[in-house]
C-alpha cells in the first residue's frame, strides 16, 4: 500500500473512531466471503460497519483518535465493527452471526470510553 493510501486509511479511521459509540474488534480467517457479506449486511442494519484493517493502520488511528486499550487485541487478522448508533447493535449482531454459522471470534472492543475484552 503506497504512503499516501495508508495515511488516508489511517484518517479514514480516526474520523470513524471519533464518532463512533462502539467498536468490535474480531478475527475473521475462519468466514468465506459470503460469510462476510452476510455478517456486514447485518452489521449495516443495525448502524455499523465492518471493515478488514492492518493492525498498524488501526493503532495509529485509534492512538491519534484518543481510543486506548486496543493494542492487545491487534494482534493476527482483524477485522473491525464499528458502531454509529445504538453501542450495544453490533456485538448483539456478531452474536447472532456467530450462532447461527458457528464461526467468528471476538477478539476484544471498545465501548462508550472504556476497553472491553471478549467476555464483555
Amino acid at each position: 500500500m503506497p504512503k499516501a493510501e495508508k495515511a488516508q486509511a489511517v484518517a479514514d479511521f480516526k474520523e470513524k473512531l471519533n464518532r463512533a459509540r462502539s467498536v468490535v474488534l474480531t478475527d475473521f480467517r475462519s468466514l468465506k466471503v459470503s460469510e462476510l457479506d452476510t455478517l456486514r449486511g447485518s452489521l449495516r442494519k443495525a448502524g455499523a460497519e465492518y471493515h478488514i484493517v492492518k493492525n498498524t493502520l488501526l493503532t495509529i488511528a485509534a492512538g491519534e483518535a484518543g481510543v486506548d486499550g486496543l493494542a492487545p487485541y491487534l494482534t493476527g487478522p482483524t477485522a473491525i465493527a464499528i458502531g454509529f448508533d445504538d453501542p450495544v447493535a453490533p456485538a448483539k449482531a456478531i452474536q447472532d452471526f456467530i450462532r447461527q454459522f458457528r464461526k467468528l471470534e471476538v477478539k476484544g472492543g471498545y465501548v462508550e470510553g472504556r476497553t472491553i475484552d471478549a467476555d464483555g
